[in-house]
């Protein structure tokens, strides 16, 4: 049998980030029909950088149910209202539907790190972002409830994203205003730039994607997830599902192996993928 590297810790803020880079963009090169014709309805590149943009802050998102993450951190008070909200949603969650097996556990890894959880979330993306009630005009385009939704869900992504993968920077500058408003500047420009003629669902799919990509990352983990949820599993529906070999958090295997594996995707696919584009 394999030895598990014992570690409670999942897989650090970069890595998740990196991951889902280089799931979505192999996703993108090996089913770009899927990806562009049915998940993003458009092979537009802003399209494509704003949902590789989501893709990357949803798969940091479900950290917002522990009590101290990246996600928390960076997105400050919208960081620290959504972790409560999460944390108790969650914990209500796990103590009404149980088996009998369960006992009553942290909310950190609990409903937010489920697959049902993922389209949970998408499905109400989707559904907030399909309402086009007219707020005001901006640059001669209607700005409406969805569109607010979707600059703030870039923007917060947008954070997410900088914090990860440009660490040393964001660590610096990452809560002066000056950026702050740089940040909400890029998030309204490309929001301006989509397709007029293309509507909104994409984003849903994109936070589900991004969101899936977390789960797959802790899956590989010594305390793994319970992604089946509510499926029971020998008497418990909050059955941690984890991989043979578990990766310890900062390690040899996250830094040395993976790492440099998604670099390596990550390459690989762009240059597969930037002719699909337009």
């Amino acid at each position: 049998m394999i030895k598990r590297i014992r570690s409670d810790s999942g897989l650090m803020g970069p890595t998740h980030a990196l991951s889902a880079v280089a799931i979505s963009l192999l996703f993108a090169w090996l089913a770009s029909d899927f990806m562009f014709n049915t998940l993003l309805g458009s092979k537009d590149i802003v399209v494509f950088i704003s949902a590789i943009i989501i893709i990357i802050g949803a798969s940091l998102m479900p950290d917002l149910d522990a009590v101290n993450s990246t996600s928390i951190n960076v997105l400050g008070i919208a960081g620290a209202t959504l972790s409560t909200g999460m944390r108790a949603f969650s914990s209500v969650i796990q103590n009404l539907i149980k088996g009998p097996y369960d006992k009553s556990s942290d909310p950190h890894r609990g409903f937010w790190h489920t697959f049902l959880s993922a389209f949970v979330v998408g499905a109400l993306i989707s559904a907030i972002t399909s309402i086009n009630v007219k707020i005001f005009i901006l640059a001669n385009d209607e700005i409406t409830i969805a569109s607010l939704v979707v600059i703030f869900i870039i923007y917060i992504s947008l954070q997410l994203t900088m914090a990860s993968l440009a660490k040393p920077f964001y660590k610096k500058k990452g809560n002066k205003i000056i950026v702050k408003i740089g940040i909400l500047m890029i998030s309204v420009l490309l929001l301006l730039t989509l397709p007029k003629d293309l509507n909104y669902r994409w984003v849903g799919a994109a936070v589900t994607f991004g969101w899936i990509v977390h789960l797959l990352g802790d899956l590989l983990t010594v305390s793994g997830v319970p992604v089946l949820f509510p499926l029971k599993h020998k008497g418990k529906r909050w059955w941690n599902f984890r991989s043979p070999v578990g990766i310890k958090a900062n390690g040899l295997i996250e830094n040395s192996i993976l790492i440099p594996l998604f670099l390596i995707i990550i390459a690989i696919s762009l240059y597969n993928i930037i002719p699909l584009l337009k």
